[in-house]
């Protein structure tokens, strides 16, 4: 099991509505969504710690001798002998392909991997989240848009750390991350609006030095999350380095673009 009832129900919820607007009938929408991180977690994985992964578009390298684990590898070993129908196979390849667009190979200190192959010692299935820890998954889910392919992706990882210590620093430095991406976005979206209305209450120049400011915070804590805990930092399914990496005006383009999608 994995978290608490109210996560499991919310991401077999949320694959319905993938399943729904596939343009193919394989995928069930009553798939069990457990089942490609539970029983592979119960087997000892052929091949456990990777290469470093690969590095994401303009981001930074992790430090030197942070070691990788593949996320989908050992969720998924088992679902091929699970499944009747071809659902858990397009589930299996829809992550993978997710995957390997955001270079999501998962990187670990190695003091945590020494403390990971301890835990797995014995040949037990990693311990399941705890309440407060799966609530706190699922509020960095919702203020990040997480696509539903992202959100397996980091369970997989924490579902797999039975170390309390450092599943409490990774939530946090999200958390942190999180707090960053909305006072950017905020900061924008008060330029966005003073350039639309032309409002002579705030200054052109003092909005956009928040943006600034804010930018570069979202930067720190993208780079404490890469390098720390192996995490890349996305809002609405994209890396946001890319967004942080641009100016100031390709970002009130985003925003404008999406305006316009929700306005028709």
């Amino acid at each position: 099991r994995l978290g608490t009832p109210d996560l499991e129900e919310r991401l077999k919820k949320e694959m319905k509505g993938l399943s729904l607007s596939l343009p193919m009938p394989a995928l069930a929408g009553d798939v069990d969504i457990l089942k490609l991180v539970g029983p592979g977690r119960q087997q000892r994985p052929s091949a456990l710690f990777g290469p470093v992964p690969t590095v994401p578009k303009r981001g930074k390298a992790p430090k030197k001798g942070v070691k990788a684990v593949a996320v989908a590898e050992e969720g998924l070993e088992a679902v091929g002998s699970d499944a009747d129908d071809g659902s858990a196979g397009l589930a299996r390849a829809l992550m993978m392909e997710e995957n390997a667009r955001l270079a999501r190979s998962v990187s670990i200190p190695e003091s945590v991997q020494k403390i990971m192959k301890e835990e797995r010692a014995d040949g037990q299935p990693p311990a399941p989240l705890d309440a407060d820890m799966a609530q706190r998954l699922e509020s960095i889910w919702e203020a990040l848009e997480m696509p539903l392919k992202e959100k397996l992706g980091i369970l997989v990882k924490y579902s797999a750390i039975q170390n309390t210590q450092y599943l409490l620093k990774s939530i946090e430095a999200w958390e942190e991350a999180v707090n960053a991406v909305r006072i950017r976005e905020q900061a924008l979206m008060k330029l966005a609006h003073h350039i639309r209305t032309e409002d002579e209450k705030q200054s052109d120049l003092f909005l956009r030095e928040q943006v600034s400011k804010s930018t570069s915070q979202c930067a720190l804590v993208a780079t404490k999350l890469l390098m720390e805990f192996g995490d890349i930092l996305t809002y609405r399914g994209m890396p946001y380095t890319e967004e942080l990496d641009g100016s100031i005006e390709d970002s009130l383009e985003r925003l404008m673009e999406i305006e316009r999608k929700r306005t028709g």
